[in-house]
């Protein structure tokens, strides 16, 4: 990609935001749950089943990214920040974009990159949809791309009705299912990735830091009331016959 644009533009420069390992591998878990890429028994961290094995072994340790990002544009146009709402422009991270662009943000239209058209667009799922589609996701590997596809698409669409409907915990916050012991384990999984990080890009300044251990919040099935889950097996299924199969 780089390189296309190398060929099209006298200069290229590269603005990535990194999140803590921590946070990004828990929203992981949930939205790659959305694919059924999530299956029983998978752990809920460093599985290449989940998201790749590119991702595991490259993607996560920040420093080896943003080596071939400076390899091919220079160190000087590389521009890595640490993605913390908290930190931006009225909480916008497209607002701290344009910031690092010199671009003036009246130039764009208003709401542009807003959390609630974020939330719209790519909503987390809760434990009760990602526990939903581990019922499915077994059973879906084996199936033709088509077929697989139509599991996919019934399981979201029952999902986003069961939020419409007013149940709790299908949409919302996602779930962590990392124990405490998880937790340490990676926070020393990449401990020595984030302080070349920290030396290379931020001024010996270590951005990502051991964080306090969280609960874990995941919960099983057998917690959601027998009717509430019989409604959105029924509605998956409703779904899934109403889709042609294109094989």
């Amino acid at each position: 990609m780089v390189n296309t644009f190398k060929s099209l533009f006298s200069r290229v420069s590269v603005v990535i935001y990194l999140r803590h390992q921590l946070d990004l591998w828990i929203s992981l878990y949930s939205q790659q749950a959305k694919t059924l890429r999530v299956k029983p028994g998978l752990p809920a961290w460093g599985s290449p089943e989940i998201v790749g094995a590119d991702i595991v072994n490259h993607g996560m340790f920040y420093d080896r990214v943003l080596d071939v990002y400076s390899d091919l544009v220079g160190a000087d146009h590389v521009y890595a920040r640490p993605y913390d709402l908290k930190a931006f422009p009225g909480g916008d991270v497209v607002h701290d974009f344009l910031g690092v662009c010199a671009v003036d943000p009246c130039l764009i239209s208003p709401g542009l990159g807003s959390d609630a058209k974020a939330l719209a667009v790519n909503p987390n799922w809760g434990w009760k949809a990602v526990e939903f589609s581990k019922l499915f996701a077994a059973d879906a590997q084996y199936g033709s791309v088509a077929v697989r596809q139509n599991v996919i698409k019934s399981v979201g669409k029952a999902v986003h009705t069961m939020s419409l409907k007013g149940f709790g915990d299908w949409r919302g916050k996602p779930a962590n299912y990392l124990t405490g012991a998880d937790q340490k384990q990676l926070w020393e999984c990449y401990t020595e990735s984030n302080q070349v990080l920290a030396d290379r890009y931020f001024n010996g300044r270590l951005i990502f830091e051991q964080k306090p251990l969280l609960p874990v919040t995941a919960r099983s099935l057998c917690e959601v009331p027998v009717d509430e889950m019989q409604t959105a097996i029924n509605l998956a299924l409703d779904i899934y016959n109403t889709l042609p199969v294109l094989e």
